[in-house]
């Protein structure tokens, strides 16, 4: 027993020295590194990066990083026009106002839409935003007022309708009128003269069947020749009339409407039709 417990008392010493021992060596090593996060950022991080060193003042670093992503392939456009906007700001704090609008051309020709965020960006950059728009963006025409519809009727004239030529010698066709007066005188007169002979003789009219007198047939000749009369009358008549209206409708219709305007003191101007033509 005496033996045991003598071997027993070195056996615990070692092993507790050894303990000791080690545990220095231990302490001294490095603890195992954890996996971080990847060291590629995205393109969001990157411009919010930038933004934040152009906020503390480091324009440098700030233009650096957006220019690397303007011209970085994957990009948004959304992300590639802030950041075009945002070396826009850096180049007018620094006084370069032509570099500011070259990229503030470049975003309204890709995006002629794209508004400047006024709560991101500073009143100056808004202000030539709206600049360049105004250079870029193509000035339409302004619309032409349309004419006031000013209707104009032309109403044929009623010496059209004259049967003595009136409307001929208006319209300076004296020898139409001259002739469509005769004509319609002339057998108006003859007619007019042989209807007072028949009506005055009426009563040696019979009929057909009975046996006529030398004097029932002239009585007969002279009404028949009175009729024809009478339709002579109505033929130079209806030949002047259409004749007149032939004549308005490619001469006379074609008047002459010219707009006029007159101004006030005030520059206002007033707008009219002036109509000529010969009834």
């Amino acid at each position: 027993m005496r033996t045991t417990a003598g071997l027993a008392g070195p056996l615990l010493a070692v092993v507790l020295g050894g303990t000791i021992a080690g545990a220095p060596a231990r302490a001294q090593d490095p603890p195992p590194s954890d996996p971080g996060p990847s060291t590629a950022m995205s393109h969001e991080a990157r411009l919010d990066q930038a933004v934040r060193y152009f906020q503390l003042g480091e324009r440098d670093e700030a233009r650096r990083i957006l220019a690397s992503l303007v011209v970085s392939t994957g990009l948004s456009a959304q992300l590639r026009q802030d950041a075009r906007v945002y070396l826009a700001e850096i180049l007018l704090v620094d006084g370069d106002i032509e570099g500011a609008r070259g990229f503030l051309r470049q975003v309204l020709r890709e995006d002629p839409s794209y508004t400047v965020d006024p709560f991101r960006h500073t009143p100056e950059v808004a202000g030539e935003f709206d600049y360049v728009k105004a250079l870029v963006t193509p000035v339409e025409p302004p619309e032409e007022t349309p004419p006031p519809n000013n209707t104009v009727i032309v109403t044929m004239p009623l010496s059209v309708w004259s049967p003595f030529g009136r409307y001929h010698f208006a319209q300076g066709r004296p020898v139409r009128g001259l002739v469509y007066l005769s004509g319609v005188t002339s057998t108006a007169v003859v007619s007019g003269f042989l209807f007072g002979i028949v009506h005055g003789n009426r009563e040696y009219l019979v009929s057909t069947t009975v046996g006529q007198t030398v004097d029932e047939l002239d009585l007969r000749s002279t009404r028949r020749a009175q009729w024809v009369a009478t339709g002579l009358f109505y033929g130079f008549w209806g030949a002047s009339v259409i004749d007149a209206q032939v004549h308005w409708r490619k001469v006379g219709v074609k008047a002459a409407v010219q707009p006029t305007a007159t101004a006030d003191r005030d520059g206002t101007v007033h707008g009219g039709l002036q109509l000529r033509a010969t009834f």
